[in-house]
């Protein structure tokens, strides 16, 4: 198999290449402003990435993903802005910038080797195999968009950049490395912001404390979640700095405004409290220069990711399929958000679920925190010459208080949906012990102590991971010591004959799956994302069909799930009723002929 290799030294080469163009097209968007603001530095690249993701979503509505008119393209638009580049010192500012902040290797260092390693692999996890990814059959195959379905419509900015990545490496490693770059360009800003407003020891901290859970892991995945929550909170710190300080930044945050709401629906709640900010700050203030920042920075909005809700509105006549603004008046819109409650049932708990589970607890946990908070408030109103970091620290504590708030009325919670709390919270701590605590040694003491701890547990982490027996098959593959073939095999056990069998073929073979476990419940139907000769259809009325199911022939069918209703029941029956009728292939897999 060609796709889904680790990258060679060449293919590296390239990569470093695409980074540098999509730094050259952001840092010549915004170059007085970075010269104004160094801490906008590390981030001015994802700019670039959104111009290039918009490229690829405009070329193929009449080119496949395959056309060399997109990586021509891009490599275009960056020769456009090199003379800015070059004339406004956009090497040399890089440079100076990561000469200035070496001190942040310190959070990535022990990180970088587990990094690595999971960036390396195939796709793995459910839901990039599902849909963050596409297979090698239809990058070659579709020639241009097909909007349908939920997953087809989704907001798609950074998925479309991965796909134009994934056409010309055929692998998804670089995919994974710059899912990885975003989240790691977004600690370095907000080091740099807080080792201003702060200092180095508060910003080291509270970079470490974005470092938990497994989060570094999650932003090598397909899924999204980490970049969005990235998104949302560079958009909010450049906003509200904008806001206080110097207004020609709004372009900037609303560009990142319009990555974060071409990334996930989920920033669509605070693109709007955003928003009621701006729109407050302009009454009050009347500023002709905050208003002609506005209008340019909703151009950008727009060009980095609001496209995907113009498309939607002209297509499906709402900006955010499938729900409808004003009720479901759509047939298709019902039919989703029936089989979406059906789905979700026990997946996720609800906010109030959650309240009242731990009802007494969090009663106490509330109570502490509301005391906390407004007593550190009360502290620093009344300290007046960090006065301006305070309104900066409390006006992002409003844009998390008001997310949270209707949130948690409203949707389900899953953690990865919420992690811009941990990061905005995160930036909140670093301003406000920035303004609490004047850099004294005493205070510095302490959270090197705390910054050495999570140093530790970061290191033994990795180290944990490497001599952990259940790691080598990643650890030996991101070595080039395995195979993709092997890969598969380990991952899917039950369907990978199914995978071989199709990639040797040597022309397109049609399968199709009736089986509810490998459509809904087993992950091993996500086997179809390594496909290079296969594609699905319905069952063939003349003919024979290649059938796909984890089920044999059963005498008796009933149903394997709690969450299994009528119509997958019978589903599951309808299945087992060809299956007794077809002949078998290789395990997993049948040849059906149609019967008169």
């Amino acid at each position: 198999m060609n796709y889904f290799a680790i990258l060679t030294p060449n293919q590296y080469l390239l990569l470093a290449l695409y980074l540098v163009s999509w730094d050259i097209i952001g840092f010549g968007l915004f170059s007085s402003s970075v010269k104004n603001h160094p801490f906008i530095r590390p981030v001015t690249w994802l700019l670039g990435l959104g111009i290039y993701s918009l490229l690829i979503f405009s070329i193929h509505f009449f080119y496949p993903f395959t056309s060399v008119l997109i990586p021509i393209g891009n490599f275009l638009i960056a020769l456009l802005f090199l003379p800015i580049y070059l004339r406004s010192s956009g090497i040399s500012s890089f440079l100076n910038f990561f000469h200035n902040h070496k001190l942040f290797l310190l959070i990535i260092l022990p990180l970088a080797p587990l990094i690595f390693v999971k960036s390396s692999l195939p796709p793995y996890a459910w839901d990039e195999m599902t849909y963050h990814y596409i297979s090698p059959y239809v990058l070659n195959h579709e020639q241009h968009w097909v909007f349908g379905g939920l997953y087809g419509n989704l907001p798609r900015t950074l998925e479309t950049a991965w796909i134009g990545l994934f056409a010309v490496f055929k692998t998804y490693m670089p995919a994974r490395l710059i899912h990885s770059l975003i989240f790691i360009s977004f600690q370095l800003c907000l080091y740099s912001l807080l080792s201003l407003r702060s200092s180095k020891a508060i910003a080291l901290t509270a970079i470490s404390l974005l470092n938990v859970l497994s989060i570094p892991v999650e932003a090598t995945l397909g899924y999204v979640d980490v970049a969005a929550a990235s998104f949302i909170t560079l958009a909010s710190v450049v906003g509200i700095y904008s806001i206080l300080k110097d207004h020609t930044l709004l372009p900037i945050s609303l560009a990142l405004w319009g990555l974060a709401l071409g990334s996930k629906y989920n920033a669509l709640l605070p693109t709007a409290i955003f928003f009621g900010i701006i729109l407050t700050a302009l009454m009050i203030t009347k500023s002709k220069t905050l208003f002609k920042s506005l209008f340019f920075g909703l151009t950008l909005l727009v060009l980095m990711g609001g496209y995907w809700y113009i498309k939607n509105l002209v297509v499906y006549q709402t900006p955010i399929y499938p729900f409808f603004l004003f009720g479901c008046s759509n047939q298709e819109c019902q039919n989703f958000l029936t089989g979406f409650k059906a789905a979700w049932a026990g997946t996720g708990e609800t906010f109030s679920s959650l309240w009242i589970s731990l009802r007494h607890q969090l009663s106490l946990r509330r109570l502490a925190v509301l005391i906390s908070v407004s007593t550190m408030g009360i502290i620093l109103l009344w300290r007046g010459r960090h006065h301006s970091q305070t309104r900066f620290a409390l006006v992002l504590a409003l844009i998390l208080l008001a997310d949270f708030l209707v949130s948690s009325r409203i949707f389900i919670f899953i953690p990865r949906y919420y992690y811009h709390w941990l990061f905005l919270g995160t930036t909140i701590f670093g301003l406000l012990m920035g303004s609490l605590f004047p850099v004294r040694k005493i205070f510095t003491i302490p959270l090197l102590l705390i910054l050495s701890l999570q140093l530790f547990r970061f290191s033994k982490n990795t180290l944990a991971y490497f001599t952990n027996p259940d790691s080598q098959r990643e650890i030996q593959f991101s070595q080039g010591q395995s195979t993709v073939a092997s890969w598969i095999a380990a991952v899917l056990p039950l369907t990978h004959q199914i995978v071989e069998w199709c990639n040797n073929q040597s022309q397109t073979q049609y399968l199709v799956n009736m089986d509810p476990d490998l459509i809904w419940f087993d992950s091993q139907g996500r086997f179809d994302i390594f496909l290079v000769n296969c594609s699905f259809t319905g069952l063939a009325e003349t003919g024979q069909s290649y059938l796909v199911s984890l089920s044999p022939c059963l005498p008796e069918v009933t149903s394997k799930h709690s969450l299994e209703d009528e119509q997958i029941l019978s589903l599951r029956r309808q299945n087992n009723d060809l299956v007794c009728k077809s002949q078998p292939v290789v395990p997993g897999l049948y040849v059906y002929k149609a019967q008169n």
